[in-house]
């Protein structure tokens, strides 16, 4: 079973691949806002193309929200990357398959734009308000998103349809979960158990809010258990950084691509005390999660932060080039040089060096 994890303590990356159709079902509109903008911007870390089609009538409203996000949208939109439409027909004046044919022409140009620019993939945000403000039955819901599953197979892309919760039945909510092989819920999305592939998911249950909660529930059960043991075989007990195993994976994940560089910041923490025979182990876990610490704090949302021997670090920076690294190290220094100010009683002692897949310093 294949685990897609959003922000949080047990993820830092959402790995999205080209055929995925996720729906996030957002318990408000916070959730709705910020769970987009964390879709986009790990879209951008991995250099996909991002097409959002949003509702025309809350186009200006979605826009603004995204502009406040932090994300650096403007020079983004310049190099052609990131793109925002409004649906091209309005889509609850034709029929889903109708609709579906508009929207596969338009990716196919848009796929064929994305590799022109050398983006891998293209990642479509689909802002689904629109459904809630027309008198829709919930098979048209259905349709269209069983139509989804169909396109995604044809085009090298993923489609993340966006939903708010309070605005949707639970019936409806219902035929999303049974329409969507992947879901998003509380800042993370993961494989749906309750997907039933098909040409239709329109379900019909006699309490269908008890059933929602129910399926929800357990979804998320499962999710977090999943979770659990993801974080346990790939994060160090000592440090919550990741283990050496789990960066021996990313870095040949990384490697596969040889048009950008990966960039690596060794740490050695170099206190001789720490090698005294006799030196307390609790003093040392201590020593490491200082040194962990400080790492955190001078490290990108990017970067793949592990502990990879008993006294080693690294710092995996993806795309990172000599330029990166030397910024990566002299950011190190200066959260290592507050640190010791703060501990004076017992500084720390790192030694660092750097090197790219093109050569070291």
């Amino acid at each position: 079973m294949r685990n897609l994890y959003a922000s949080g303590d047990c993820g830092d990356t959402i790995e999205i691949e080209s055929g995925d159709h996720i729906c996030y079902l957002a318990h408000d509109n916070q959730d709705f806002i910020r769970a987009s903008q964390d879709f986009i911007q790990q879209a951008l870390t991995r250099q996909h193309k991002v097409l959002c089609l949003l509702d025309p009538t809350q186009t200006e409203q979605t826009l603004e929200s995204f502009w406040n996000s932090g994300i650096k949208l403007e020079s983004y939109m310049q190099a052609g990357q990131v793109e925002f439409r409004t649906f091209p027909p309005p889509p609850h004046q034709v029929s889903p398959l109708s609709f579906l044919n508009v929207i596969d022409q338009m990716l196919e140009k848009d796929v064929r734009a994305a590799r022109e620019q050398d983006l891998p993939a293209l990642e479509i945000y689909v802002c689904m308000d629109w459904i809630s403000q027309v008198d829709l039955p919930a098979e048209f819901i259905s349709g269209f998103e069983t139509l989804i599953n169909h396109l995604v197979e044809r085009q090298p892309a993923a489609v993340v349809c966006m939903y708010d919760r309070r605005k949707f039945t639970p019936g409806t909510q219902l035929s999303l979960l049974a329409s969507h092989p992947y879901i998003g819920l509380e800042g993370a999305v993961f494989e749906n158990f309750y997907y039933v592939p098909g040409e239709s998911h329109h379900l019909a249950a006699e309490n269908p809010s008890l059933v929602l909660d129910s399926w929800l529930e357990k979804l998320k059960s499962h999710h977090y258990s999943q979770q659990k043991l993801w974080f346990t075989s790939t994060h160090d007990p000592d440090t919550g950084l990741y283990n050496r195993a789990f960066f021996q994976d990313e870095l040949k994940r990384l490697e596969n691509d040889p048009s950008r560089p990966v960039g690596m910041v060794m740490v050695l923490l170099d206190n001789p005390e720490m090698q005294m025979e006799g030196f307390d182990p609790a003093v040392i876990r201590t020593y490491l999660g200082r040194a962990a610490q400080v790492l955190r704090q001078a490290s990108r949302h990017t970067d793949v932060l592990a502990r990879v021997d008993e006294r080693q670090f690294v710092v995996l920076t993806p795309g990172g080039d000599f330029g990166a690294i030397e910024e990566t190290i002299q950011r190190i220094r200066t959260a290592l040089k507050t640190h010791n100010q703060d501990c004076a009683y017992a500084p720390l002692n790192l030694f660092l060096w750097g090197a790219t897949s093109r050569g070291s310093r």
